[in-house]
């Protein structure tokens, strides 16, 4: 296409040999990285600067921060911006140490080292400390990755599109009934085709999903 040959890189070992046999000039990277390390984000990236092949998407530092929630939570409390109290768990036994009363409820658990809503779902949220070590049990037994637990916060799923400084478009995600829990979880992203249709207005897009 347009005098271009588009090839397959593929991800682990398959990448790192075909990345050394193609002549690439760019990378269009949508790679996830392999296993469940907090920088595998950065993995391809990170192998492309060092090779010096240009490629879109963000930095590996950049992925490596982000992709860790509590280090991202740390970094904007110590720029000032408001981020909702949060405990970091790593051991079942961390559980067990932490007065929970002093917790605000309800509270959200997720893992800590995942995206695209894995470990998410409409059990995430824990109206009480014994659903909350429930939920948090069972996420550091499936993941194998420490979990976040923090102070629930109701309100619009945002998404923004930017590119460099310059912000492409923004996504609201609204559920078809409004209710003050609406979580926009593993279930709903999976059965978008049901759950939810798509309107886009001067950049603006909104998602209306069931309830």
């Amino acid at each position: 296409m347009l005098g271009y040959s588009v090839v397959r890189l593929g991800g682990g070992r398959e990448f790192l040999s075909n990345i050394a046999q193609h002549n690439v000039d760019f990378v269009f990277n949508i790679a996830e990285g392999l296993g469940n390390y907090r920088s595998r984000e950065a993995q391809v990236p990170a192998i492309l600067e060092m090779l010096n092949i240009p490629y879109s998407g963000s930095d590996p530092q950049c992925l490596s921060i982000c992709l860790d929630k509590s280090l991202t939570k740390k970094i904007l409390a110590a720029s000032g911006i408001t981020t909702p109290q949060w405990h970091l768990i790593e051991q079942r036994e961390h559980l067990a140490e932490i007065d929970w009363s002093k917790l605000q409820l309800p509270a959200f658990i997720k893992p800590a080292y995942e995206g695209s809503s894995k470990g998410i779902t409409s059990g995430s949220r824990a109206e009480s400390a014994d659903q909350l070590v429930e939920v948090a049990s069972e996420l550091l037994e499936r993941y194998r990755q420490p979990v976040l637990v923090e102070k629930f916060i109701a309100g619009d799923e945002i998404t923004v599109g930017i590119v460099g400084s310059r912000i492409l478009g923004i996504m609201r995600v609204l559920p078809r009934q409004r209710t003050p829990n609406f979580i926009y979880c593993l279930e709903v992203k999976r059965d978008w085709n049901v759950w939810s249709t798509m309107n886009v207005l001067h950049g603006l897009s909104r998602v209306f999903c069931r309830d």
